[in-house]
């Protein structure tokens, strides 16, 4: 009897839910996840694509990864920090790749754009008489203005800040002054002078053999005559008297 009393007895009573429902409480070793995951990676991918020296990603991948820095705990929070920190060092490195391939174009455009030296205009004309030459079966030209446009452009034949630069047949301006072809091969011997108005202290000239001379005054004078003297002495009674004119004109500049 008391068996079946037992059977009988209540279930316990059901406790009603609040309204909306109740949360389920978390276990006990529950860890939310870390913040900042999605900043960290995107400040890894904008610190890859600053390796292409684009210099927005990199700002965008150093901003990310301090703000992916900043995330409070969580789980996972260490792999955010590692992503965070990649992010920003390939930034930097972006930024940095972009700041010397910068440097590098700007010095390469101030080369271009800047007046040649001296020595550098010589070196073009130098190299310009040679290629004439060489199409030319070894015959110099009359005037270095026949050098253009083939073998160097105009602008190598005139001396920034010339005052009285000569207008070329051809209807450029030209600077230099040169002697015209000789018979002497002599190396040493000068074919080619900036002029006085423009040498300054010091007078730049081109030899035979492509050496490019900075001359005070008097070791300019003093070459030039010596170079007449070379001249002379090999077939200068081959050359018309006009032209003997011309060449000794030429070597007794001051």
């Amino acid at each position: 009897m008391a068996d079946n009393e037992q059977k009988r007895m209540p279930a316990p009573a059901f406790e009603p839910q609040p309204p909306g429902g109740r949360a389920p409480t978390p276990p006990q070793d529950f860890e939310a996840p870390a913040q900042g995951g999605g900043l960290a990676l995107g400040a890894l991918i904008c610190g890859l694509v600053s390796m292409l020296a684009c210099v927005p990603a990199a700002i965008a991948g150093i901003a990310l990864g301090v703000l992916a820095l900043r995330g409070g705990g969580g789980k996972g929070r260490q792999q955010v920090r590692n992503r965070a920190a990649a992010g920003i060092a390939l930034s930097v490195l972006g930024l940095v790749v972009a700041v010397v391939l910068a440097g590098a174009w700007w010095a390469g455009m101030s080369r271009l754009m800047s007046p040649l030296s001296s020595g550098s205009r010589l070196r073009q004309i130098h190299y310009g008489l040679q290629a004439y030459a060489g199409a030319n079966n070894a015959r110099m030209p009359e005037h270095l203005e026949d050098l253009c446009p083939d073998h160097v452009t105009p602008d190598v034949l005139l001396v920034p800040g010339d005052p009285a630069p000569l207008r070329t047949t051809r209807g450029f301006l030209a600077s230099h002054e040169y002697v015209g072809p000789l018979n002497c091969r002599d190396i040493g011997v000068i074919i080619v002078c900036e002029p006085a108005r423009t040498a300054g202290n010091k007078r730049a000239a081109l030899t035979v053999g492509g050496e490019v001379l900075t001359l005070a005054p008097g070791e300019f004078r003093k070459r030039m005559l010596d170079s007449l003297s070379k001249v002379m002495a090999e077939g200068w009674n081959d050359y018309p008297e006009e032209r003997r004119a011309e060449i000794t004109d030429f070597y007794s500049k001051d």
